[in-house]
């Protein structure tokens, strides 16, 4: 397993969970209930998926490969949840 993505917060991680998902990848969050404690970035939820899903992974949450940590685009998170909102709502047609 890799991690793919450190979220700010647990509904982000889950949120990009959902989007691997709805792509046929397998991911699981970690360390959602670490916020509590004052561990600044080490304490952040994080997204992780199969050695084998990692790049096509990285490709859909438009992570950079190898740097799972990086700075990420501003409205990285609004854009997440706007195309989980949108395969929600696809899903209850």
């Amino acid at each position: 397993m890799r991690q793919v993505l450190s979220a700010p917060n647990a509904p982000e991680a889950h949120v990009a969970v959902a989007v691997l998902e709805n792509a046929g990848i397998d991911a699981v969050v970690r360390g959602e209930h670490m916020g509590a404690l004052p561990l600044g970035p080490a304490s952040r939820p994080s997204v992780w998926v199969r050695d084998e899903d990692y790049e096509a992974a990285c490709k859909i949450l438009g992570v950079e490969p190898e740097s799972p940590t990086a700075t990420q685009p501003p409205f990285r998170g609004l854009i997440i949840a706007i195309i989980a909102l949108l395969l929600f709502l696809l899903l209850q047609a």
